[in-house]
């Protein structure tokens, strides 16, 4: 069955910054990250991959101003490394479709450089499976591949870290929205068929947080509505 997290835990520090507003004179509030996340518990546990479905929604009815929809999967490390497969709406960038995209940041203070895919776009109602993948084990590096299952290598990326992912991540990022017919007509963005496999076996149980009380997850689904972007 279907659990609503209400525990409202803290935000995590990676968690993109929230979207500022001013008040008053009418101005509309800009719509803020949905999050849902999953830490391991165990210092000795990390991943080594996460698969995920997803569904490419509509085209928001509302491109009067610029948008950027950012629906992503992804995993962190305890050092700040961030990795993404991401399905984006941009309609500065590509006007009438969405595009997948991946993304490898480096750890906190770690001088390499950010690792993108080449961006492939793609139809509604394309389902499409994002993969992140540990590669390449040795002394302490810890290289990731992030992909998209039946699509170029191109639009893959790699990243090595020093320490290896820990923590799961499901979002909704928007820039510039500021009502809901900028955002899909669809009533959430799902993630299913999650797979979550560390270096001692495929978890069973993924206990997720939220600091929104409409988000909806079970071990293998994340549900992250739309209009709780706008609450």
């Amino acid at each position: 069955m279907d659990t609503k997290h209400n525990n409202s835990p803290s935000t995590p520090v990676s968690a993109p910054e929230i979207l500022n507003s001013k008040q008053g004179n009418n101005t509309p509030t800009p719509a803020a990250s949905v999050i849902a996340y999953y830490r391991l518990a165990s210092r000795d546990e990390y991943v080594v991959k996460m698969r995920n479905t997803f569904t490419v929604p509509s085209i928001p009815t509302d491109l009067t101003q610029e948008i950027v929809l950012n629906l992503w999967p992804g995993l962190e490390s305890g050092a700040g490394g961030l990795l993404k497969v991401r399905l984006v709406f941009d309609n500065s960038k590509h006007p009438n479709s969405w595009f997948l995209s991946t993304h490898a940041f480096p750890p906190s203070g770690d001088s390499a450089p950010v690792q993108n895919g080449e961006e492939y776009e793609v139809p509604v109602g394309t389902e499409l499976t994002g993969v992140i993948e540990l590669t390449h084990v040795a002394d302490e590096a810890y290289t990731y591949k992030v992909y998209f299952e039946g699509y170029p290598e191109a639009t893959s990326c790699s990243q090595t870290w020093n320490l290896p992912a820990d923590k799961v991540l499901q979002y909704i990022e928007p820039s510039g929205v500021t009502n809901r017919n900028q955002f899909p007509q669809e009533d959430a963005f799902i993630i299913k068929d999650i797979l979550v496999v560390t270096n001692e076996g495929t978890l069973t149980v993924l206990n997720w947080n939220s600091d929104n009380s409409e988000v909806v997850c079970t071990t293998k689904t994340v549900t992250l509505p739309y209009s709780a972007a706008l609450a």
